[in-house]
């Protein structure tokens, strides 16, 4: 559902409430039409029968409720189907734009009380120029996936999320900002920073360098969910 990541390794907004990275049981096509030299489209089209039962979604904890269907163990997500298409324009050697929207729609079963169907959109947009990328994405979801977040017993019928970012590559470091927000109802909001360098010192190898600076806010109460620094070795073949 919509663009598929933002480079970093940590993860974003929409990946913790199980938007991205999410498996599911069913069929996808999934294809790149290149429609001239200079414009290709890709486009995908899918259907799922179950949720997959894992993603990066956060389950029960100290600071969160369950924020996807898996977390309470005996909720599903049925008969989803999913579209996108982003074309890709080349306007020159070094620079190409990218446009796309996406669309979801499927069903929360839980058991024990009323099942829900919700439904996703999302714009996304791109500028690849040389060494430099910036990239954004703004998805809806209208209906609930879960009976508690953000509130136990109250959740959430209109979540707005962004997720962009933008890179500079230069020689073997690249420099990553990424930058995620979740809004529940209007009523809690979420942002995630996370400024980021990754060093290539090996064609194997790369050492990444992340910080992450992620808070909520709700009337009367601010809360850290997390504020860290985060050493990855990518060992790669």
């Amino acid at each position: 559902f919509g663009r598929f990541w933002d480079g970093s390794f940590y993860g974003n907004l929409p990946y913790f409430d199980g938007l991205k990275l999410d498996p599911d049981l069913g069929f996808s096509l999934e294809n790149t039409w290149a429609a001239s030299n200079d414009l290709g489209i890709e486009y995908s089209l899918q259907y799922f029968v179950n949720d997959g039962r894992t993603n990066g979604s956060l389950a029960d904890g100290a600071l969160t409720m369950p924020r996807d269907t898996i977390g309470d163990k005996v909720s599903r997500q049925r008969n989803s189907f999913v579209a996108r298409v982003a074309p890709t324009y080349k306007v020159t050697d070094d620079l190409a734009l990218t446009l796309g929207i996406s669309g979801q729609v499927f069903h929360s079963y839980f058991p024990g009380n009323e099942n829900e169907e919700v439904d996703r959109g999302a714009v996304e947009g791109a500028i690849v120029w040389g060494p430099f990328t910036i990239f954004g994405e703004v998805a809806f979801q209208n209906g609930h996936h879960v009976l508690n977040y953000p509130t136990p017993g109250d959740p959430s019928d209109h979540n707005r999320y962004v997720m962009a970012g933008a890179t500079y590559t230069w020689d073997k470091l690249t420099f990553r900002y990424d930058y995620s927000a979740a809004a529940y109802d209007n009523r809690i909001r979420e942002q995630m920073h996370m400024p980021a360098v990754v060093a290539a010192v090996h064609k194997h190898l790369s050492i990444w360098f992340e910080y992450v600076y992620w808070r909520q806010a709700q009337p009367g109460n601010d809360v850290t969910f997390d504020r860290s620094a985060n050493i990855v070795l990518d060992i790669h073949f």
